[in-house]
């Protein structure tokens, strides 16, 4: 069975800052400012620190912002990889 970990592609150079519920992130690579909300901030900054599959991601959101790990919360998590991934923050590496 093949598994993906989701990983900030190296070649990115990716600022993080946090404000509260609000994070902003800047592409130096593309030039985008990408706008984000608290559960995308902290998912993003775990993605800098190190490459995870979608539960391990969903663990450790869960385990920093104090919630449970449940289905509302994996199917967040799904959306913001594919949307990190559409916007070029990150990409999927097949683990075996």
């Amino acid at each position: 069975m093949l598994t993906t970990e989701w990983v900030v592609d190296e070649d990115e150079a990716l600022l993080l800052r946090q404000w509260g519920d609000e994070c902003v992130v800047y592409n130096s690579v593309s030039g985008d400012t990408h706008l984000l909300n608290a559960l995308g901030g902290v998912a993003l900054a775990s993605l800098l620190q190190a490459p995870a599959t979608a539960d391990g991601l969903a663990q450790r959101v869960a385990s920093q912002l104090g919630f449970e790990v449940d289905e509302a919360l994996l199917e967040m998590i799904g959306t913001l990889l594919g949307d990190f991934e559409r916007i070029g923050l990150i990409r999927q590496h097949p683990l075996q």
